[in-house]
Formats: structure tokens, C-alpha cells, sequence
């Protein structure tokens, strides 16, 4: 069985690459070139994606993504983020999936603060809290259902699974170019590897064409 936050992580690429792979019929073409355009430095509270989740051109449920609000962790400014996977009635039939992570983002510096995940799959269950303490670079995880606690060494401004993907929209990037993450997983620090790729011009039916870039992710975990 996968760890879970790694099945987290793999949830989030099924729900971006799928939700386009089926429910609107995509056509990628190459162009010569595309100015990729400086990117926001700041999240906007309220901004919030919903996808649908498809297997095999079936759809099984949805996904969200959204920042629900600032607040304060630690005497921290911190926005909170938001993101579930929930299977809908034909899924839960056989398989019921109701997933719920919270991100807490420093607002200054992007990277985590707080990282909650409470999942339900299936006859699957997990409530864990981690704690980033930043400043000291020390974690602190507490699973809510068997109790038990662990302490671990973090890197300077490592992210939660989450947080990495906010942090990253918030980078101006250009094609061929690399950018490594520190994010913390199952009370591990991993080198994440985010591969700017080629831009390209994206055909959406019934939503017209855009111009986009391709990233590919690149983990050192399963």
C-alpha cells in the first residue's frame, strides 16, 4: 500500500491531468514560442478549482482546490487552504473515498505552517497533524487516531504537499528550466523536481484555445 500523503500527491495528478483527459476532449499542438507571463506573488483568498475526476471516461467523483481564508498559526499570518476528493454515488457504491487536507500557507514566506489530513477510503481511515516549526526547522506529526507522536528534522521552508503547488504558481519559469522543492511526506523530507517544459497551444471543446506550458513533476517516492 502507498503511504498516504504519497496517495495524496498522486490524487492531485490524476485530478488535473484527468479532469482535461476526459471531460473536455483536449488537443495539444506545439508553437514556436509563447512568453510565459510574470507570475501573481500572492494567493487570492476565495479562489477556488473544481474538477471532475473520471476513470476510464467515467465519471467517479470531484476534487477542490481552494483558499478559504487568511488566518493566524503561530503568530503567523497563514493562508488557509483547502483541498478534498470525494468519489460521487456510483463510486461510493463500492468504493467510498471522502478526503479533506488543510494547508496552512505563511503568508510572507509560502511555505507551510500546518498540514491536516483526514482521509476515508474505503474501510481506510486517517487523521494526522503535522507541525512546521520553521524558525527551529523542526516537525512535530500526532496521529488523532492511535496517538502516536514523532518529532523529525525539516528543511529550511520545506512545504507540504499543498503548499508546494501554491509556492510554484507564485515563480516566474521558463521553458527547459528546473525547479527543486523541499516538501515534506510521511514525516519525510524529499527533493522535488518541477520540470518547466515546452509551451504549447491547448484546444478545449466548447472552450476555445490557450496558450499554456507543460510541467512535469518529478519525485523521488513511488
Amino acid at each position: 500500500m502507498l503511504k498516504s500523503s504519497i496517495r495524496i500527491l498522486l490524487l492531485f495528478l490524476q485530478i488535473l491531468w484527468l479532469s482535461s483527459a476526459y471531460a473536455e476532449s483536449p488537443n495539444f499542438a506545439k508553437v514556436e514560442k509563447i512568453e510565459i507571463a510574470p507570475a501573481r506573488k500572492t494567493l487570492r483568498v476565495g479562489e477556488k478549482f473544481v474538477y471532475g475526476v473520471y476513470w476510464m471516461g467515467i465519471n467517479v467523483g470531484e476534487g477542490t482546490l481552494e483558499v478559504r481564508e487568511l488566518t493566524v498559526v503561530n503568530g503567523r499570518e497563514a493562508y488557509h487552504v483547502v483541498a478534498t476528493a470525494r468519489s460521487n454515488e456510483f463510486l461510493s457504491a463500492f468504493y467510498k473515498m471522502e478526503d479533506v487536507v488543510d494547508s496552512y500557507i505563511d503568508r510572507q514566506n509560502l511555505c507551510s505552517l500546518r498540514f491536516e489530513k483526514h482521509q476515508r477510503e474505503g474501510s481506510y481511515k486517517s487523521d494526522e497533524i503535522k507541525i512546521f516549526d520553521q524558525e527551529n526547522h523542526r516537525g512535530y506529526y500526532e496521529s488523532l487516531l492511535n496517538k502516536q507522536k514523532k518529532e523529525f528534522e525539516i528543511p529550511y521552508r520545506v512545504h507540504d504537499i499543498p503548499s508546494a503547488f501554491y509556492y510554484f504558481r507564485t515563480l516566474d519559469v521558463k521553458p527547459d528550466s528546473t525547479i527543486v522543492l523541499d516538501v515534506n511526506g510521511d514525516e519525510k523530507n524529499w527533493k522535488v523536481k518541477m520540470n518547466v517544459m515546452q509551451t504549447q497551444q491547448l484546444e478545449i471543446l466548447r472552450r476555445g484555445v490557450h496558450k499554456v506550458f507543460c510541467v512535469e513533476p518529478k519525485a523521488p517516492f513511488k
